[in-house]
């Protein structure tokens, strides 16, 4: 069964929140320092990292990470629901049931 992204778009939405108080030409913290911030694993913050350039909010050289353009409302990704559709609630028990761990 695939993991699903919430981390990546949870660490995503509140890094563009902390964008938001940036002016173009700032400089973000490492991914280390960025990690700890989001209380995620650096693989997640470089995830976001990319998506971020990707979008073109942010350039990335290096080590060095500075922003291009404030990020907007816009930029946020929509969260998944907490809740599980029953035909994906159906298919996690079905694939739970046939790897006999019940």
């Amino acid at each position: 069964m695939a993991r699903t992204d919430t981390r990546f778009r949870v660490a995503y939405n509140q890094t563009i929140a902390d964008l938001m108080d940036l002016a173009p030409g700032a400089h973000l913290p490492s991914e280390l320092t960025l990690a700890a911030a989001l209380k995620v694993s650096r693989t997640v913050v470089r995830s976001v990292l990319h998506r971020l350039a990707a979008s073109g909010i942010i350039l990335l050289d290096g080590r060095t990470k500075s922003l291009l353009r404030p990020a907007t409302a816009a930029d946020f990704l929509p969260e998944p629901e907490e809740h599980l559709s029953l035909a994906e609630l159906e298919g996690r028990f079905l694939d739970w049931v046939l790897r006999f761990d019940v």
